[in-house]
């Protein structure tokens, strides 16, 4: 599934929504936690995406 989330913003370039990041989690965050771990970890998957894949 986490393949598939960066295959899909790789792809359409539309960011990842928040939902599908949080149901990823292993561990999910409270409620007023979610919305800056799903923010933190949208940055992490575009700048992988910019770096690791689009680079080479």
């Amino acid at each position: 599934m986490k393949k598939k989330l960066i295959s899909n913003y790789q792809s359409s370039r539309k960011t990842p929504l928040s939902v599908d990041i949080i149901g990823l989690m292993e561990v999910r965050p409270s409620l007023r936690e979610r919305a800056k771990a799903s923010e933190r970890i949208t940055t992490k998957i575009v700048d992988f995406v910019e770096i690791f894949i689009n680079e080479m």
